[in-house]
């Protein structure tokens, strides 16, 4: 991703500033984000300048080798997410949790916000990837489950903002998707982090904005 560097190094908090995450995938769905804290804010919709989104940190989920989302440094991209506020004290059990990737400040001129509400002062933070992106692999193939969970934050935010578009523009602005690709929805190791009405719009997301992958997901046990 050239063209643009951002430092990847992670600023001291200040305690007399609030603290904010910008999500972007499974942090974008409510009850995912408070397996990591509990008293934190509501979500709310947010245009992130000058990143991108892509399937490209591989890593495990559940035991399953899996290619996650991340986002590196881009000048000319963008992509919508979601930003809530955290206490200063929950920041390091997030760090745990994305312990894949680097937490670096993000400045208000990178931030759009997607409502009429203004977006507060505090310090902004946005996990970034570590090394080079690892896109995905017949050995580290995008999960459905986790594809899930990404999609149902995105139609939460479309239906609670009344933005149309918000759940297609988290498909299309990220990249990577790619053929390797595997439905585990069955594995027994996999809590259903989405229920099966929220399950079956996002396949109809999918087979709307990519029908072509969408046609070639593989089950778990064929991969």
């Amino acid at each position: 991703m050239a063209g643009f560097t951002y430092a990847l190094n992670t600023p001291e908090v200040n305690p007399h500033l609030p603290q904010f995450i910008i999500g972007y995938g499974s942090l974008m769905q409510e009850h995912s984000k408070r397996q990591s804290a509990q008293q934190v804010g509501s979500n709310y919709p947010v245009m992130v300048k000058h990143f991108e989104r892509a399937w490209c940190v591989w890593g495990k989920r559940r035991g399953l080798n899996t290619t996650y989302l991340g986002v590196r440094p881009n000048k000319a991209r963008q992509f919508n997410a979601v930003y809530y506020q955290v206490a200063a004290k929950d920041l390091p059990t997030y760090d745990k949790r994305e312990r894949h990737y680097q937490r670096v400040n993000v400045g208000l001129q990178d931030l759009q916000a997607l409502t009429k509400k203004p977006l507060p002062d505090g310090q902004y933070w946005l996990y970034v990837v570590r090394k080079v992106r690892q896109p995905p692999h017949q050995n580290y193939p995008i999960l459905q489950s986790y594809v899930d969970i990404f999609l149902a934050g995105c139609l939460e935010l479309q239906a609670r903002f009344h933005l149309p578009h918000f759940a297609r523009q988290c498909i299309t602005s990220t990249n990577n998707w790619h053929n390797s690709w595997v439905n585990d929805r069955a594995c027994k190791a996999e809590p259903r982090m989405a229920s099966l009405h929220t399950q079956q719009r996002v396949d109809k997301l999918l087979q709307t904005y990519l029908p072509v992958l969408f046609k070639h997901i593989k089950p778990l046990n064929k991969a």
